[in-house]
């Protein structure tokens, strides 16, 4: 009996140690197996391309920068005196004019006779008459003879100083050769080089009276700037001559 009391004690111990190196092992095993770690979840980054940089308009509008202006010339100013040349730029030629004004005979001009080719500038106690230059007060009045001997217009130009200023060739009814919007040009001894520049308006063939009020038209109501070239109507029958042939024109500018 004792030794089956013994047998079963050792058995008991035998089942409790066996337990317990179980229980010990499951102990051993569980808590010695290092700890697994958690997966870290990183959110995705979305990618995108930088926005381009936004204008932003300033609080004030800034003030825009002064257009300059155009840079004016002061206007070229010519003082009156005596005409040296005369040009007519639409026919090529070019006249002398005298140092003298032009004589007066019995109440008429009659520029002088020893140079047909000459002209000369109207001066004179009681004419109303002026001088060339840019301010000049009133009419300019600038005379050539006319000579009406050859057959033909062209054979004429030569001639007289103001025979290219009108066709012949069509007896006394002629025509003048310039037209309006021509252009004439005087230099005088104050322009230098430079040429008082002026532009037809029109024609006149008043008749040769003494103070005849058709050719100094200025007489009355001044015409600043107004230049008159004047030359006598020459008659085909070769009588003596009773009209003028007048070009009128007008100052404009300096050239040169």
């Amino acid at each position: 009996m004792r030794h089956a009391s013994r047998m079963k004690a050792w058995v008991f111990w035998m089942i409790a140690l066996a337990a317990s190196t179980l229980v010990a092992t499951l102990v051993y095993v569980l808590f010695s197996q290092p700890p697994q770690p958690t997966p870290v979840v990183t959110a995705p980054v979305a990618t995108r391309s930088t926005p381009p940089p936004v204008a932003v308009s300033p609080t004030s509008t800034p003030t825009p920068s002064p257009t300059p202006s155009p840079t004016v010339s002061p206007p070229v100013l010519i003082e009156q005196s005596m005409p040296e040349e005369l040009y007519v730029p639409s026919l090529d030629i070019k006249r002398d004019v005298a140092k003298a004004p032009c004589p007066i005979v019995n109440g008429k001009i009659d520029p002088a006779r020893d140079d047909y080719m000459r002209t000369c500038a109207v001066r004179g106690a009681g004419l109303r008459t002026e001088l060339p230059g840019t301010s000049a007060p009133n009419t300019t009045m600038i005379v050539g003879h006319t000579w009406h001997a050859k057959p033909t217009w062209q054979a004429s130009v030569d001639s007289a100083a103001f025979n290219a200023l009108y066709n012949w060739d069509k007896g006394d009814a002629g025509e003048y050769t310039l037209r309006v919007g021509d252009e004439v040009w005087v230099r005088t001894e104050a322009s230098g080089s430079r040429w008082l520049v002026y532009t037809v308006t029109g024609f006149d063939e008043p008749t040769k009276t003494v103070g005849n009020d058709n050719l100094w038209g200025f007489q009355e109501q001044p015409v600043p700037g107004q230049l008159k070239l004047v030359g006598c109507q020459q008659k085909t029958d070769g009588t003596k001559s009773t009209n003028n042939i007048v070009v009128n024109a007008q100052f404009t500018r300096v050239q040169g």
